[in-house]
């Protein structure tokens, strides 16, 4: 807290909850305050109050004195401040901070590039807000963005009273697949107050591709089976750096069989699928119906889902917890 003190002129209604001119026992505790420079000469005119300026937290020493008594009764060293004069910290009380999030979450981040997350602070108290941004995580992965671009994992942070800046933070994913996690914490400069925000992500990233089927120019993947045994087969391989999950679903028919319709594949890994067609003479009659129209019968659908298995199982954790 800061230890500079000023006279403050009651007639001019400078002061809040001035109910009374006997100072002494009045309980003003705030005060109106013009922004920049205050000289002496700007205190002793008591200028009217004017919209732009802010309110700041204040303790009364003594009241009913002219301001020439003020300055006799000052140090000789002192001298009226304005309160964004230079100091430890020009907030007093608690932190009130609001961030437009609680926590940053990224999912999978390719290895060696990076992943950059925006959110808003705010300083929702009366007093300017000095604040040491640092980041803690377990892989030093987690970096500030600093308006220079630079990418640092400490910096300042200057807010005014009601003032608002976006924050930048990087994932900058490392060539070895792992969890990253870590927390942003935002503390007040030369004091323990302090807010938190936590950090996830993953660095790894898969790649799956499917050979096999062919691909029309509509992006619709086509498999035709071997018309004696009713079979057809494609292969699944995983290029990326970390593992992932492969489910095949049927959407327009259950019956036939698919083996494996859901593994894991990690990082180097080809899985050979096959497909058994189970054709009854009821359902080749309903599929000659369905494409009476068309040269091609169209047997089952199948959507293949896949993606980071870290992913999935941070999801399969939510779902668990919820």
């Amino acid at each position: 807290m800061s230890k500079d003190y000023s006279a403050v002129p009651a007639s001019a209604n400078w002061l809040v909850q001035n109910e009374t001119f006997n100072l002494t026992n009045c309980n003003v505790e705030n005060c109106y305050w013009p922004v920049g420079h205050v000289t002496s000469m700007e205190i002793s005119e008591a200028k009217n109050l004017e919209q732009s300026w802010c309110t700041y937290e204040i303790k009364v020493l003594g009241g009913n004195k002219t301001y020439i008594e003020f300055q006799q009764v000052s140090s000789p060293s002192s001298q009226p401040i304005s309160p964004w004069s230079t100091s430890p910290s020009s907030a007093v009380g608690l932190l009130k901070l609001e961030s437009t999030c609680s926590s940053l979450i990224w999912r999978s981040v390719p290895s060696n590039t990076k992943s950059v997350q925006i959110f808003s602070l705010r300083n929702c108290g009366l007093h300017k807000e000095k604040l040491h941004l640092r980041i803690e995580d377990n892989m030093n992965c987690f970096k500030l963005i600093s308006s220079g671009e630079n990418q640092v994992s400490e910096m300042k942070l200057l807010l005014e009273p009601m003032e608002s800046q976006k924050l930048s933070v990087a994932l900058i994913s490392t060539s070895n697949e792992s969890q990253a996690y870590g927390y942003l914490i935002l503390q007040r400069q030369n004091s323990n107050e302090k807010r938190v925000i936590s950090l996830y992500g993953y660095c790894g990233h898969s790649v799956i591709v499917i050979r096999g089927p062919f691909e029309d120019n509509f992006g619709n993947m086509w498999l035709y089976p071997n018309l004696q045994l009713m079979t057809s087969r494609l292969s699944i391989t995983n290029f990326g750096n970390t593992a992932a999950f492969v489910k095949i679903v049927q959407e327009n028919s259950s019956v036939d069989i698919i083996r494996p319709d859901e593994f894991i594949l990690k990082k180097g890994e080809t899985a050979n699928v096959e497909i058994t067609i189970v054709m009854s003479p009821e359902r080749l009659e309903m599929l000659i119906g369905q494409s009476c129209s068309s040269k091609v019968i169209n047997i089952n659908k199948m959507s293949l889902i896949y993606g980071d298995e870290a992913s999935r199982m941070r999801l399969s954790r939510l779902v668990i917890n919820y």
